[in-house]
């Protein structure tokens, strides 16, 4: 059986753009073992999960020490809600004026997952708003959310995060929020 010449130089095109992708894979990975990170320490899946609790914990108690041991220098952190944090200090400063709003409470870590450099926090938080926060007032009402942080590790350092929290079920939970002020146009 004869294969016809278009089908041929497809299934080429096919092998040539795999092989091409796997070669940029063994290399893109050989230049970063090279490169300057490969100079540093690579955190196991405990000292990642330990970094990423770290955070956390530091985060819930304003503790600028710990942020200051655990950041790496270019860290970024990208924010559900509001501007992104494009170092260590304006991380710090976010987590001041969260502090200020959101006085107190505790965050009850339910999940970790690591996998190689990443780590994921599964979170759950009880607190009172008790001034201004996003644009909104403080509800004085103990609420309880949940949320999810994701962490890249490098060189034994947080180098970025991101962070999802529900505050729209934290908002109606706290009154804030109403079915009717939701629905109404």
């Amino acid at each position: 059986m004869r294969v016809p010449l278009r089908h041929r130089l497809l299934l080429f095109a096919v092998l040539a753009t795999f092989t091409q992708g796997a070669l940029y894979a063994v290399v893109s990975a050989q230049a970063q073992e090279e490169g300057p990170a490969a100079a540093c320490a690579k955190g196991t899946d405990e000292s990642n999960a330990a970094l990423a609790s770290a955070y956390m914990n530091a985060f819930a108690a304003a503790d600028e020490r710990v942020f200051d041991e655990i950041l790496s220098t270019d860290y970024k952190h990208h924010f559900g809600i509001g501007e992104d944090a494009q170092t260590p200090a304006g991380l710090k400063q976010k987590v001041a004026e969260w502090y200020k709003a959101f006085n107190g409470g505790a965050f009850d870590v339910q999940q970790v997952i690591v996998s190689g450099d990443m780590v994921v926090v599964r979170w759950k938080r009880t607190g009172v708003q008790v001034g201004d926060f996003a644009g909104v007032g403080p509800s004085n009402v103990e609420t309880t959310y949940t949320g999810i942080n994701i962490f890249r590790m490098k060189c034994g350092k947080v180098a970025e995060s991101w962070n999802e929290s529900d505050h729209l079920g934290r908002l109606q939970a706290a009154g804030v929020l109403t079915k009717d002020k939701l629905l109404k146009p």
